[in-house]
């Protein structure tokens, strides 16, 4: 498959920025390798910056002006090593936005181990109010696989099918 899983995580524009690198910074396995950010507003050129020529704070601060800049990491989700995964911001009012985590969908037959993988890593967040999780999803779909309020106590909600949008959920899967 060519597409991808996202995960979402959502809170509020001045939020973003800390939340985020937290969450980057504080898991010991991450890894910034570039950013991408458009050189013109027709987007035909491209600049490419390393993790030697800029910080990621500078990357986030940069994702948040632009939502077509993104940048390149590797990190653990749980025991799966993720290569290449492309962070973003992407926002749908003035007040939310969401740090977007895509993840190439290369997981043939083992989406179930993704999945629980997936539902781990969300239950350690910290610093926003909710999350989801599905194939090809973005801030505002009407639906996600997988939905976290992160209120007073974290609650999951789980739709009939899995993160890679194809797949039934058998609702055996447990929280």
């Amino acid at each position: 498959m060519g597409d991808f899983i996202n995960i979402g995580l959502i809170t509020d524009k001045q939020s973003i920025i800390d939340s985020s690198k937290k969450l980057l910074m504080n898991k010991e396995d991450f890894t910034f390798k570039r950013l991408h950010t458009p050189q013109s507003n027709d987007f035909s050129d491209w600049i490419c910056l390393n993790s030697n020529e800029i910080s990621i704070e500078k990357s986030l601060l940069c994702c948040l002006d632009s939502e077509v800049t993104y940048f390149v990491g590797d990190f653990s989700l749980g025991k799966i090593h993720i290569t290449d995964a492309v962070f973003s911001i992407e926002s749908s009012s003035e007040k939310e936005v969401c740090f977007i985590i895509s993840i190439q969908n290369n997981f043939e037959g083992n989406i179930d181990c993704i999945e629980t993988n997936v539902i781990e890593f969300l239950k350690t967040v910290k610093g926003y109010k909710s999350a989801f999780c599905d194939n090809e999803a973005h801030l505002g779909d009407f639906a996600y696989s997988i939905y976290v309020n992160y209120g007073d106590k974290v609650s999951f909600s789980l739709s009939d099918w899995k993160i890679d949008g194809l797949s039934k959920r058998d609702n055996t899967l447990l929280l």
